[in-house]
């Protein structure tokens, strides 16, 4: 049985935004014990275990790392799942949510989990009204602040942010005049990188990669640029459309 206390410590303290000092001033140890933990240079006495499993709120065998490749693979397959059969998962929600709900409760510091937690929570479907969006907006807003608030992986946060301007638009969709609705999603906007900061933008300018590669990054970035073309022509379609009948 391989023993992973080491890497499981250092996630987990990266995932609450800990530094090995401020880890180290909450056990009152000191932070170069921390460090050699981390670097499996030693290891926590037996009774320092659950304390640490409390604080982190994740169980023994997860500090310990026990089984972490077997548990990655199954996570790995219930994220490959839900994004390649995202058509299966209509009208199927609640045993969907369940499933991940479970799979939350095994892995409570897994991200990747949250993020596709919380994009069920937002998802949108032909029964959805104003009341039932505003329904689930509070339990939708406490998940995407606790996401932003302590996952440091800014791919999942860009996808939650944009997760949630998709549901804005929903309730904006329904209501045009919620002014909540819309102030909260001129908001997000504003949040999101620039163009010019984008790793489509970055990466041709100054990674220097083979001809392949620089077709494929530029072939991503038109076929985004085109999607966001065709949204604003079919708002401006629709526009005229309205003003026509």
């Amino acid at each position: 049985m391989t023993i992973l206390f080491g890497e499981s410590l250092r996630r987990l303290r990266r995932a609450k935004g800990l530094t090995q000092e401020q880890l180290a001033a909450r056990l009152n140890v000191s932070f170069q014990t921390v460090s050699k933990w981390e670097r499996g240079e030693s290891y926590p006495d037996i009774t320092m275990l659950p304390v640490l499993a409390s604080f982190f709120g994740v169980r023994t065998d997860d500090l310990l790392g026990i089984d972490q490749a077997e548990n990655e693979r199954n996570i790995q397959e219930l994220l490959d799942y839900f994004y390649t059969n995202a058509v299966m998962r209509i009208g199927r929600q609640e045993e969907h949510m369940a499933q991940l709900k479970q799979a939350l409760k095994d892995n409570p510091n897994d991200y990747r989990l949250w993020a596709l937690h919380f994009g069920l929570l937002t998802s949108l479907s032909v029964g959805d009204t104003t009341e039932s969006l505003n329904a689930r907006l509070p339990e939708i807003r406490n998940v995407y602040d606790m996401i932003l608030e302590n996952c440091t992986v800014e791919a999942i946060r860009s996808d939650v942010r944009g997760t949630m301007c998709h549901f804005y638009s929903g309730i904006l969709h329904y209501n045009p005049g919620d002014g909540a609705a819309g102030q909260a999603l001129e908001r997000i906007v504003s949040e999101l990188p620039d163009l010019y900061d984008t790793r489509q933008y970055v990466g041709p300018m100054f990674l220097h990669r083979t001809d392949e590669e620089m077709r494929k990054v530029c072939q991503e970035s038109i076929t985004k640029l085109l999607a966001v073309f065709c949204g604003m022509a079919t708002q401006r379609f629709g526009e005229i459309a309205a003003m026509v009948g």
